[in-house]
């Protein structure tokens, strides 16, 4: 059975576990003192959080005082190079064995800088999302910001099956059933009196199918609405790398398609003319938090494609289920214009498809169009390509993982 004592004659030397504030808690009986933790701290974030106190056997990580890691915005980052498990994620801690985890490449949704990220899921659920490696984007790093903010994408008011409003209510229905009966409603609405509203929380395939079926209504105006801050974050040891103003992932790719920004730095208001327009209204993905069930109630024909349930919407004519970045192949184009992939790591709800695969269906049938159209990400990005003088030459092969650069123009490149 073994000895029934040690043979050390003092006292083990028992730590415990602190919280060093924010999302990181320290186990000091794992520790190797290896340092790791205090150098990013001085070294790259320049922010001397941490410190090694006391000396030699007694020697520990520790915090000055009452300054933790709650002043700091990329320390999480200290769990991701923690070589002994010593720091761990208060987010993470008891949700799931980490080697059950499934890890699919993805882009951080939460800003224009476009780092990349893993998402780890299990479950059909995201459970953590860590950073990848990409030394012309964010290097081995992420911000705290980007790194929490992923709960929205296991939200659960999903819409899982398309649905038309009939005679003051709504009807659940089948694809081609609505397909069908919306191709039909579409011919019947005036030329060029479209106003689409837009989310640059899609792709630059989505939103060019956007484009695209307003190009075959005959055109019109499409605008977005993103949240915004007034300073970025920069990560000081690193350069080029930081939360950028832009808390959304695709406004470059909005911008370059043609899309005007409007509504307040909350990524609200400003959609007066869209409310008042007696034509056709088309929403993709924004579910329009700050309206009522009053919206656009003059307008001729209301589609909704988005991925949410929302009030103000509840009566559109027609809400067509899309799934969100997560669960689809797609690109976004960040802030300096890198145009870079993403791979689906859930399984949309119910029969949800990608807007673009939806919006292509239609476009085909209102242009009548030779051949069947984009039915795979790839073909969908090619379409955009040739709308994009930005993208000329590029395809899901030449962005590959590591994304790829895209030629903006000066103007764009000096905002």
């Amino acid at each position: 059975e073994g000895r029934e004592h040690g043979r050390s004659r003092e006292a083990k030397r028992v730590l415990g576990r602190d919280d060093f504030g924010g999302d990181v808690l320290f186990y000091g009986d794992r520790c190797v003192m290896c340092t790791r933790c205090v150098r990013f701290m001085e070294e790259i974030e320049q922010n001397p959080l941490l410190t090694v106190v006391e000396r030699g056997n007694r020697s520990v990580i520790d915090t000055f005082f009452e300054q933790g890691l709650e002043q700091a915005e990329w320390a999480g980052n200290v769990v991701d190079i923690c070589p002994v498990g010593a720091l761990v994620s208060k987010d993470f801690l008891h949700k799931a064995r980490a080697w059950d985890l499934e890890h699919t490449a993805s882009i951080c949704p939460n800003c224009s800088q476009g780092c990349n990220v893993e998402l780890h899921t299990r479950d059909n659920l995201v459970h953590r999302m860590k950073p990848r490696i990409n030394p012309e984007v964010n290097g081995h790093w992420i911000c705290d910001y980007g790194r929490t903010r992923y709960e929205w994408l296991n939200r659960g008011d999903r819409l899982g099956s398309p649905v038309m409003h009939v005679d003051d209510r709504n009807i659940t229905m089948d694809w081609r059933s609505t397909l069908s009966a919306l191709e039909e409603r579409l011919n019947k609405v005036a030329k060029g009196c479209v106003k689409a509203l837009v989310s640059p929380f899609w792709s630059n395939e989505d939103l060019g199918a956007v484009v695209r079926l307003v190009n075959a209504l005959g055109g019109g105006e499409i605008l977005y609405r993103s949240p915004r801050v007034d300073e970025e974050v920069a990560l000081a040891g690193i350069s080029g790398l930081a939360r950028r103003k832009d808390l959304a992932p695709n406004v470059q790719g909005a911008e370059l398609l043609g899309c005007t920004r409007i509504g307040d730095d909350e990524g609200r208001g400003g959609l007066d003319t869209l409310k008042e327009h007696d034509g056709m209204v088309l929403v993709l993905g924004d579910d329009l938090v700050d309206e009522s069930e009053e919206f656009a109630l003059n307008a001729e024909l209301v589609i909704y494609v988005g991925a949410y349930r929302s009030a103000a919407l509840d009566t559109a004519d027609f809400q067509l289920p899309i799934t969100i970045f997560s669960e689809q192949e797609g690109t976004f184009t960040n802030h300096v214009g890198r145009v870079q992939r993403f791979w689906p790591a859930l399984e949309g709800p119910g029969t949800a498809r990608p807007s673009w695969l939806v919006l292509g269906a239609l476009c085909r049938s209102l242009t009548l169009e030779d051949g069947d159209g984009p039915s795979r990400a790839d073909q969908a990005f090619h379409v955009v390509a040739g709308m994009v003088d930005a993208y000329a030459g590029l395809t899901y092969e030449t962005i590959d993982i590591l994304g790829s650069p895209s030629e903006l123009p000066m103007s764009i490149v000096e905002t």
